[in-house]
């Protein structure tokens, strides 16, 4: 009876290691799903902004292509002039 006992006090103390072995398993798989989450919102963050980026790349360049390069003299040493509006500049320089 003595062994019988002794067995099933070493078999409850293996399970209990074992539950919290178990349960440290569990606690790093939730770890490493809320950092698949967090990297996954960081990444959208990420793509949303550089789309926004691409967006204001297209509208200054289109801004730029309006503006020419004038010069008051013949070997084209002078002041550029702006062939622009700077209300209509302004205007297009308000992102949403």
């Amino acid at each position: 009876m003595h062994e019988h006992t002794a067995v099933v006090a070493d078999m409850t103390i293996s399970i209990g290691g074992a539950r919290a072995a178990t349960e440290q398993i569990v606690q790093g798989i939730g770890g490493v799903a809320e950092a698949a989450r967090s990297t996954s919102d960081g990444a959208e963050s990420t793509q949303t902004s550089a789309q926004d980026l691409a967006s204001y790349a297209a509208a200054l360049g289109e801004l730029v292509a309006r503006f020419r390069y004038e010069s008051d003299t013949p070997d084209g040493a002078g002041a550029p002039a702006v062939a622009l509006d700077p209300e209509e500049v302004a205007d297009d320089l308000i992102f949403a």
